[in-house]
């Protein structure tokens, strides 16, 4: 299998990417990367980083939406709350509350149904404070002109490049309700120890090659 066979496969849909019934809505976005990225990051409230439920004006019940994960359910809820266009601007009460996991899930759904190839990444990253490995979530795109996958971060201000996710540790997954890996690597990595890879992942609380 040659490099454009195997990041041909990672263009289709998965069960847990599927827009479903919000495909249409993704048509009307360009596939461009750098607007796809941009939409993806309208669509989530974080449910710690995003600051204060009551003050962003999401109610508090909505906590519960952490568990939706699927990116038709997601995208079911978003599009129910305010103008149902996925390329504008939306304040906290207009997103689905969620988490990288969440973004990341979204934007490669958004990628694939453009024919982007994309995949989830999920490991540990030494970039949001000093001293710590913090469990964290990215998408990975196919550069075709450059034949390699680029880091893209879909939860904050665009990150391009792996250069800037230099410590971003990948690691096992959870499968099947059972932990594979994801504390031990923890406890044993160094906040100094160079990128290391496991095993190719899909994400949090989904079976590994899932997504």
């Amino acid at each position: 299998m040659n490099d454009d066979q195997a990041a041909s496969r990672w263009a289709a849909q998965s069960a847990v990417t599927d827009p479903g019934a919000a495909a249409g809505a993704i048509d009307a976005l360009p596939a461009e990367l750098a607007v796809l990225r941009e939409a993806s990051s309208q669509l989530v409230f974080h449910y710690r980083a995003g600051g204060d439920f009551a003050e962003n004006g999401v109610p508090a019940e909505r906590m519960a939406e952490i568990d939706t994960r699927y990116a038709d359910a997601m995208l079911a809820l978003i599009l129910e709350r305010g103008a149902p266009a996925l390329g504008r601007e939306r304040r906290a009460a207009d997103r689905v509350v969620g988490c990288c996991r969440d973004a990341t899930v979204l934007f490669v759904a958004l990628a694939r149904h453009k024919g982007i190839p994309a995949r989830v990444r999920v490991g540990f990253a030494a970039y949001f404070h000093p001293g710590w490995l913090v469990d964290h979530v990215v998408a990975e795109v196919w550069d075709d002109r450059e034949r390699r996958w680029r880091v893209c971060h879909c939860a904050s201000e665009a990150v391009a490049d792996s250069a800037v996710l230099r410590l971003f540790v990948v690691c096992r997954t959870w499968h099947a309700g059972r932990r594979t890996g994801w504390s031990r690597t923890r406890a044993r990595q160094p906040n100094n120890s160079s990128p290391r890879e496991y095993e190719p992942t899909a994400s949090t609380l989904f079976p590994t090659g899932s997504i």
